[in-house]
């Protein structure tokens, strides 16, 4: 059971262009959190692996999106 109801909950969705899982399906999951909802598409793949990848825009996004909430220890 998901108790996000009241918790705003931030959302990044990967997609893999080719894949299974559509940003819609992100889209979707980050309005039943109630966070704010960012989502990418990786155009061409099927599946997304940051270890062998060869180009970086997986990392990006997810450095990218990280630096928006900063730490609370800082």
């Amino acid at each position: 059971m998901w108790h996000t109801a009241s918790v705003t909950t931030p959302v990044l969705g990967i997609a893999a262009g080719e894949g299974v899982t559509k940003a819609a399906d992100y889209w979707r999951y980050g309005a039943q959190v109630l966070g704010q909802t960012t989502v990418h598409t990786l155009s061409g793949a099927a599946h997304l692996d940051i270890v062998t990848a060869k180009r970086e825009h997986v990392a990006r996004w997810v450095l990218d999106w990280m630096a928006r909430f900063p730490s609370a220890r800082n």
